[in-house]
């Protein structure tokens, strides 16, 4: 009876070490079905172009008066209540209705320089995330290139950045260059051109400055800085590719019942969803500002 006891005992013991096997084994493989690619994050950057139209088309194409305050809530209107990603967002948008968070609007739209400590970023970054985003907005403030030739260089960037970051590293490096390459690549197109056309001004994309247009161009300079500053304040960044496996493993719900990266992302990591309504808000504001004079002026 005892030798049977302890046989048992000793298949019992197997059985759970079998499953822990599996489990990590499990994990493991779940982190690994998350090609990393510059394009894994597109959603983030897409979502972000699709709040400037819906800005647009719910601000100044309604009023051509629209105020600030306007901007400020079509943005967050956007990101909780329309996009699929982000919708479902835990994030507190209370904190968009304080007058703090305003001063920090304003002063990320008027950001002139692309170092994030100086521009209220509280999260901790690491020496190898801030490299990395100095190099995109080196990209972006280059406007002696075409937006195309610039989102290829991000790419390289990009490439080179899934080798060397960590894995507590890099969503945050790639979320933010998606922001940043389809931002370059939506005011430089007919996406941004309504904007332009709408306000009687000249459409003149980065990379086709001359010394004849260039007192009345666009400052790229500040569009591309409000884009990083404003996406990068706000979102998380310590999220972990095992944080995004376990969101996938666990069957994420979105709109219409499908799972992916968008939706653990969107949904589930604190400070997306905020990121993304900064991000679209400062970019909107920034080309007001460089469109209507003293738009930023309180």
């Amino acid at each position: 009876m005892k030798q049977v006891l302890i046989i048992f005992v000793a298949s019992l013991v197997l059985a759970i070490l079998g499953c822990q096997k599996n489990f990590t084994e499990k994990t493991r493989f779940q982190s690994k079905t998350i090609e990393l690619t510059p394009s894994t994050f597109d959603f983030i950057g897409k979502s972000h172009n699709d709040g400037l139209d819906f800005v647009f088309e719910n601000t100044f194409q309604k009023n051509r008066f629209s105020t600030f305050e306007d901007i400020k809530m079509s943005s967050v209107n956007y990101v909780f209540n329309v996009n699929t990603s982000t919708k479902f967002s835990k994030d507190d948008k209370s904190c968009f209705s304080s007058p703090v968070f305003d001063e920090l609007l304003r002063k990320m739209a008027r950001a002139t320089s692309i170092d994030l400590d100086e521009n209220g970023i509280e999260n901790t970054l690491t020496d190898k995330q801030k490299k990395f985003i100095k190099s995109i907005g080196l990209q972006l403030t280059n406007t002696s290139l075409t937006f195309d030739v610039i989102v290829k260089n991000i790419e390289i960037i990009e490439l080179d950045a899934i080798k060397e970051l960590d894995e507590n590293e890099i969503v945050y490096a790639l979320c933010v260059s998606s922001v940043a390459k389809h931002s370059i690549q939506y005011w430089n197109t007919e996406s941004g051109r309504k904007w332009y056309t709408f306000f009687g001004k000249p459409f003149q994309p980065i990379g086709t400055f001359n010394l004849e247009n260039s007192a009345r161009a666009i400052d790229w300079h500040n569009i591309a800085i409000a884009d990083i500053v404003g996406f990068g304040q706000g979102f998380p960044a310590g999220v972990t590719m095992g944080m995004l496996a376990g969101g996938l493993s666990l069957g994420v719900p979105t709109f219409g019942g499908a799972s992916h990266i968008g939706a653990v992302l969107g949904g589930f990591v604190g400070g997306t969803a905020t990121g993304l309504t900064k991000a679209v808000a400062t970019s909107a504001l920034a080309l007001a500002a460089e469109l209507i004079v003293s738009y930023l002026s309180k």
